[in-house]
């Protein structure tokens, strides 16, 4: 089936959002996938944060990706590995992937990251950080495939466990990619 991934409006941030939240409750293990309030999630799309949309041939919601920005030294998964100020200003979360359940199996959410870095271009993000439920291997095999890799695993978000990932663009683009 065709895809088209385009960027996501503003606008249209809070029906993503809507729709992240019924992708959730219809999961058996809703712990798998979190989804902030829009308030939190509209903050911290702030400062260079983005959307990006997939819609099928018929033109209706396939998947989605946002990528969000951490307003603090604390939220930031960053901090895992620097301590720099500098440093933890050029990090990214690449966060709120969903697939919507009939188009499952179609690698969107690896074609969603991808997108992502494309659009990264001339940006200040170099170090893209993501967390994933060990309990979810589509997100973890998504990561992985894509050139993160795993660099802790810990309780978060209320005590879930979750992996955290780690790419840096600056070795994208060292080696030409």
């Amino acid at each position: 089936m065709p895809y088209t991934i385009k960027p996501m409006p503003p606008a249209e941030i809070p029906g993503w959002h809507r729709w992240m939240q019924e992708i959730q409750q219809g999961m058996a293990d809703t712990s798998r996938f979190v989804v902030d309030p829009l308030a939190y999630l509209l903050s911290h799309m702030e400062n260079g944060g983005f959307g990006l949309q997939v819609e099928d041939e018929d033109g209706e919601k396939a998947a989605c990706l946002i990528c969000c920005v951490p307003q603090t030294a604390e939220e930031n998964l960053g901090s895992v590995l620097f301590s720099d100020p500098e440093e933890l200003a050029r990090v990214l979360h690449v966060e709120y992937a969903a697939v919507e359940p009939a188009h499952r199996g179609n690698r969107l959410q690896e074609r969603l990251i991808a997108e992502a870095e494309a659009c990264l271009t001339g940006t200040r993000f170099v170090h893209l950080m993501a967390t994933a439920s060990p309990e979810n291997p589509a997100s973890v095999r998504s990561f992985l495939h894509e050139g993160y890799r795993i660099i802790e695993t810990k309780p978060m978000y209320g005590g879930l466990l979750r992996h955290i990932f780690y790419k840096s663009r600056e070795q994208r683009q060292e080696a030409g990619r």
